[in-house]
């Protein structure tokens, strides 16, 4: 059961890093086409 769980739980987290990836990325796309003369973006 705890296997199971654990499995459920782990693609649960990944489906919400992945949309927070992308919502980041639209964010960032964003101020990129309002600031093109901004500043450099971070290395993560």
């Amino acid at each position: 059961m705890l296997g199971g769980l654990y499995k459920v739980c782990g693609l649960e987290v990944m489906r919400q890093f992945e949309a927070l990836l992308v919502r980041i990325g639209k964010e960032l796309s964003l101020k990129k086409r309002a600031d093109p003369a901004g500043q450099p973006s971070c290395n993560y």
